[in-house]
């Protein structure tokens, strides 16, 4: 059983396991029904209005860990019909992707700044080089 410290205000998690959201929880704990060493478990907190916090640091199976904030490498700004990504280094691989884990992009950036549409409007994850942030446009 994965366990961690309840965030303040949160009214669920979002448990993932390798980069794919596995499941939910209201509370800070989560009971896998396969616990592998190789796997790796992080969480994120999800308040009152849908808002989702940062991807915490990797849980262990045993210790108790407090999801904390992920590295701010890069930027996101709103615009018409998407977002763009701002701060990303020319080739940095780019992975745009719903809560459900479908990819709905993946793309080698070519400058520091770049436009991506989206088909609705909800919440997305994107990966930029093996970092996570979750978004709602």
């Amino acid at each position: 059983k994965l366990s961690w410290t309840a965030v303040d205000y949160a009214m669920c998690y979002v448990v993932h396991c390798n980069d794919r959201v596995v499941g939910f929880t209201t509370e800070p704990s989560y009971a896998p029904e396969q616990l592998s060493d190789t796997d790796v478990y992080r969480v994120q907190a999800v308040n009152e209005y849908g808002s989702l916090g940062q991807l915490s640091e990797p849980l262990s199976k045993s210790s108790s860990l407090a999801p904390a904030v992920a590295d701010d490498a890069f930027s996101m700004l709103s615009v018409e019909g998407g977002v763009t990504f701002r701060g990303i280094l020319p080739g940095a691989q780019v992975e745009v992707f719903t809560p459900g884990g479908m990819i709905l992009l993946s793309r080698v950036a070519t400058a520091s700044d770049l436009t991506v549409q989206l088909p609705l409007r909800g919440v997305y994850y994107v990966r930029v080089n093996g970092l996570t942030r979750a978004f709602v446009y």
